[in-house]
């Protein structure tokens, strides 16, 4: 095999060589009269095809022109690798199972290729026999050796138009939620449960309301819900026996004895399709003893149970796509059948797209007797698995701070805001009076319109106006709130101390 590279990328593809296993194909690495890969072409590369006989060349994928007419001419098969040297590990490790191509980059294929076979995992477990008792909405299946269900629960629904209950039931679904849970607050009515429940069955997924109120959980069993959250103590006997699947929750004391008590109770009071709910506690209340008692319960009864993660994750101030991926691995593990998330603040906003994500992981994972990693989904953000440092290579000396004031334009204020709806908007003012309200979607749409009228034209304001437009659109991306001039992250210190 021969692996071409430019200069500036040698380091890191030789690395690459020098990790792969002793058992694999014999690997020279050339290096192209080029400091930057995407700026090769194949009249380049030839010469370096000279003088060695391989089974196979791999070329940058960046490189430009037509691959498959250098592969002619020099009677040997050449493809892609990947954009990037950081991907070629990668790339090497499934070099036996990835068709590489002579116009698609490596990495691009290894993408795809992983997002295939998760998705061929994920319909083969909807598809799995299971031994022990399951429930079956709406044609999803709820038990114990199945995929853990993502149940997505709006907040107030009684307080909010019925419209917007409606919209943000379909935005959960289109992010990944199986199950839409409404949620009511103490001064909800029967009428108005069952007027909200009625609203969303049209969109097609299993819907459960979720109160102690026995009232409004009547109601809301006559209007058609399939799950009932949830059987107390303290309604049990005021809640009608009903064939939609029914969460029970212990009562104070043991969790564990608690909600087998109260299993036994509603089996008695004719309710026949249950979930286990032993109440997941928030961190530092109880989030620990409370996941024993969800081992204790996975080991002990073939029920299926239910987690409410949101119970921890809105209660601490960390960001939740970590927290979210780690509670969805111990549910898995613990064999749970749902589990229960909540956006009810903008910290939580995308949860439910997270749950669905690490859920998704966790099947993958334990299809293929791997960990969960490199599988084609993924919940990294803010993070990157590898830390990318690219120097320009050049052997000049950096240039010292220039001490020139910059070419100011006088009487030209600029104002960049994000709106409610996700759209950036650049305020132009002169002298204090608006010129000018641009809008767009992405900062190259704004800052194209501002250069095309010709609002700004020294070089200061455009350098401003770009880094500002860019921040604000990657504000936009990380969910996070944008103030112009003030940064987007900080990084944690000790501060507090």
């Amino acid at each position: 095999m021969l692996l071409v590279t430019a200069r500036r990328a040698e380091a890191a593809v030789r690395a690459a060589v020098a990790g792969m296993p002793g058992d694999g194909p014999d690997v020279e690495v050339r290096i192209a009269p080029r400091d930057v890969a995407a700026l090769l072409i194949p009249d380049e590369v030839a010469p370096l095809l000279d003088g060695g006989e391989w089974d196979i060349v791999i070329l940058p994928g960046l490189i430009r022109g037509d691959v498959a007419a250098l592969a002619s001419s020099a009677g040997v098969r050449v493809v892609k690798g990947p954009r990037y040297a950081f991907d070629l590990p990668s790339t090497l490790a499934e070099l036996d199972d990835l068709p590489l191509s002579p116009d698609e980059p490596a990495d691009a294929l290894l993408s795809r290729s992983r997002a295939e076979r998760a998705g061929r995992l994920l319909k083969d477990a909807e598809a799995v026999d299971i031994k022990g008792p399951s429930h079956e909405v709406r044609g999803l299946r709820i038990g114990r050796g199945l995929p853990v269900r993502v149940l997505a629960e709006i907040d107030d629904c009684d307080a909010r138009p019925t419209d917007e209950v409606v919209a943000k039931a379909q935005r959960f679904l289109d992010e990944g939620a199986e199950i839409i849970d409404l949620g009511f607050t103490v001064d909800a009515t029967a009428i108005r449960a069952a007027e909200i429940v009625e609203a969303v069955l049209p969109l097609g997924a299993p819907v459960s309301v979720d109160t102690l109120n026995p009232d409004i959980i009547n109601a809301a069993v006559d209007a058609g819900v399939h799950l009932v959250l949830s059987l107390h103590p303290d309604n049990l006997d005021k809640v009608r026996p009903t064939d939609a699947v029914c969460v029970v929750v212990p009562g104070p004391g043991d969790k564990v004895q608690g909600v087998l008590s109260m299993a036994d109770r509603a089996r008695a009071r004719g309710f026949t399709r249950i979930v286990l709910d032993p109440v997941l506690d928030p961190p530092g209340f109880g989030l620990a003893r409370s996941l024993a008692a969800y081992a204790h319960i996975s080991g002990t009864s073939d029920l299926p149970v239910l987690m409410g993660v949101g119970n921890a994750v809105e209660l601490m101030d960390a960001d939740s796509p970590g927290a979210n991926a780690m509670l969805c691995a111990i549910a898995h593990e613990l064999d749970v059948a749902v589990i229960l998330t909540v956006e009810a603040s903008h910290k939580t906003r995308g949860t439910v797209r997270e749950c669905r994500a690490a859920r998704d992981m966790m099947v993958v994972a334990g299809s293929l007797g791997t960990y969960p990693k490199d599988l084609g989904i993924s919940l990294l953000g803010f993070k990157d698995k590898v830390r990318v440092r690219d120097p320009v290579g050049s052997d000049l000396t950096p240039e010292p701070q220039s001490d020139r004031s910059p070419d100011l334009e006088g009487g030209v204020a600029l104002s960049i805001s994000v709106t409610t709806d996700d759209r950036i908007q650049c305020l132009v003012q002169r002298d204090g009076v608006d010129v000018c309200l641009v809008d767009g979607v992405s900062a190259r749409q704004v800052w194209s319109e501002v250069l095309a009228r010709g609002l700004v034209r020294a070089l200061d304001h455009v350098a401003y106006l770009g880094a500002e437009l860019a921040r604000a659109e990657i504000a936009i991306a990380a969910g996070k709130g944008y103030v112009q001039d003030e940064p987007l992250f900080r990084r944690q210190r000790r501060h507090w101390e």
